[in-house]
């Protein structure tokens, strides 16, 4: 996750820079010959169970993984020419509990219900970092030593000043910027101007737990099985409702939400005003734009029916399994739209969802 690039070690050069009909190139990347792989040491230990006869049985994991000589992408003074270089700097871990549990919850007759629960629980943080260069900006995440790799870095959006429907955010004490963009409400100054505003940590990607439940029923011949996933917690930068909230993007679509924007003094809303030459500061990356990452779906259902023995057995089988599975049914997240599945690291952008799928089958056994 922390380089760009493949080639870390070699220098490389870009072509296409051409001086009118003449061909050029130039340096893309810089060579690090004294580059090395990262190393993972990783301690597990897990326990497995069974009781009441198998009816219910499950296993507890934990686990610590120790990363050193993490692979970064280092910013370089702007006079070499290129933005950075890959270097082995820094430590970190990764330490988790994985929950498993499965068993029948009801067994009567010929009806059978039969549950499986798995959770997990992860936590991220970097503990070395070099002297020279104690904290990396990385897009939307700052990295730096107590704080976990997936830890958003964001300017702190305030919300809207209803005297003129402006984007507001908390001021930067070290760069307060000008007296023109600065407002006051109920005593507190904030800035209209997002290069005066102020970053901090936000939350992070990593949720508080995720997994899945399969609820498994069998009624004689019939079987419905049903496979939830869930996450809770964790925040998502949503870049692609960023992008729909755009005034500046000429021609192109925007979302819904922009028709609840301020209009007049006095509007409490959330949307700052349709302002094409104001759109850069009421719409600047921030916190703004981070959303609850936390979802709830149905992966997946299927429907099965054995065929009666009888039946089948003139026709020298031994079972048929008539069947309907569906994939992706339903998603319920925060926003409409949106796919929480489609990033670890919690930034989403413009990336077809999962597609729903509908399928019929027959398995046939000789």
């Amino acid at each position: 996750d922390g380089i760009s690039g493949y080639y870390p070690a070699q220098g490389l050069y870009a072509l296409g820079f051409n001086n009118g009909s003449e061909p050029g190139i130039r340096l893309s990347s810089l060579a690090n010959p004294n580059i090395t792989w990262e190393t993972l040491t990783q301690t597990d230990l897990a326990v497995e169970f069974a009781m009441f006869k198998n009816r219910l049985h499950g296993s507890v994991e934990v686990y610590n993984k120790k990363t050193t000589d993490m692979l970064f992408d280092v910013p370089l003074p702007i006079s070499v020419g290129i933005p950075s270089s890959a270097k082995n700097i820094g430590s970190m871990y990764n330490r988790g509990l994985e929950i498993n549990l499965g068993g029948d919850v009801i067994r009567a007759g010929q009806f059978k219900w039969n549950m499986d629960i798995n959770a997990a629980f992860l936590k991220n943080k970097i503990t070395k970092m070099p002297v020279e260069t104690p904290t990396i900006i990385n897009g939307t995440k700052q990295l730096s030593v107590g704080h976990g790799l997936y830890d958003f870095w964001l300017r702190q959006w305030a919300g809207v000043d209803p005297a003129d429907g402006m984007s507001i955010y908390q001021v930067n004490p070290l760069s307060p910027g000008v007296a023109a963009d600065q407002r006051t409400i109920n005593g507190t100054t904030y800035t209209i101007n997002p290069n005066n505003a102020k970053f901090d940590y936000s939350g992070s990607a990593i949720p508080k737990v995720e997994g899945s439940v399969t609820n498994t029923f069998n009624y004689g011949p019939v079987t419905l099985s049903i496979q939830t996933n869930y996450k809770i917690g964790g925040k998502i930068y949503d870049s692609s409702y960023a992008g729909l909230m755009s005034y500046s993007n000429y021609g192109g679509s925007l979302h819904a939400d922009a028709l609840k924007s301020w209009q007049a003094p006095g509007d409490t809303s959330p949307i700052p005003r349709l302002d094409v030459n104001r759109s850069t500061f009421n719409n600047a990356a921030s916190t703004r734009w981070l959303i609850d990452g936390s979802y709830v779906s149905i992966r997946s259902a299927t429907l099965a029916y054995d065929l009666p023995k009888r039946l089948i057995k003139k026709a020298g089988l031994s079972n048929v399994r008539v069947f309907g599975t569906g994939e992706n049914l339903l998603m319920v997240s925060k926003r409409k739209g949106m796919d929480p599945t489609e990033s670890f690291n919690g930034t989403v952008s413009d990336a077809y969802s999962p597609t729903r799928t509908v399928s019929l089958g027959i398995n046939a056994t000789f």
